[in-house]
């Protein structure tokens, strides 16, 4: 399925899965250790005839917490503990320009999604 922004400032980018985990677990006010369950009808868009057509990332920025990088979120940090219990090396965030630059000199961001890459969830 598609994967798209949930703000549009937000763009949907390929992070690493392990790195992420590294990172977020720095974060007591936001960090999700684990998801059990279905994924959140919320989480994605639908066609006329109610088919899932796209996933809505969540909307990921950084932040420093105890003088650590860490990740915190706008919204999303369910459905991105969801796709990281999936068990994909790679999956689909948010970000803002800013923060993607950042993401990508720390090694977390490896591109943006392109328009034709599709999640398989």
């Amino acid at each position: 399925m598609k994967i798209q922004a949930t703000r549009n400032e937000f763009l949907p980018t390929w992070v690493k899965r392990d790195l992420l985990e590294e990172l977020w677990v720095r974060n007591p006010n936001y960090y999700v250790k684990s998801w059990s369950g279905e994924p959140d009808a919320g989480w994605f868009s639908y066609s006329m005839s109610e088919d899932k057509t796209g996933f809505c990332t969540g909307d990921m920025y950084f932040e420093k917490v105890d003088g650590q990088l860490t990740i915190g979120f706008e919204n999303g940090r369910h459905r991105t503990r969801w796709l990281m219990s999936l068990g994909e090396t790679l999956i689909p965030v948010g970000l803002e320009d800013h923060h993607y630059k950042k993401a990508l000199s720390i090694g977390l961001a490896v591109s943006r999604v392109m328009p034709d890459e599709r999640l398989n969830a």
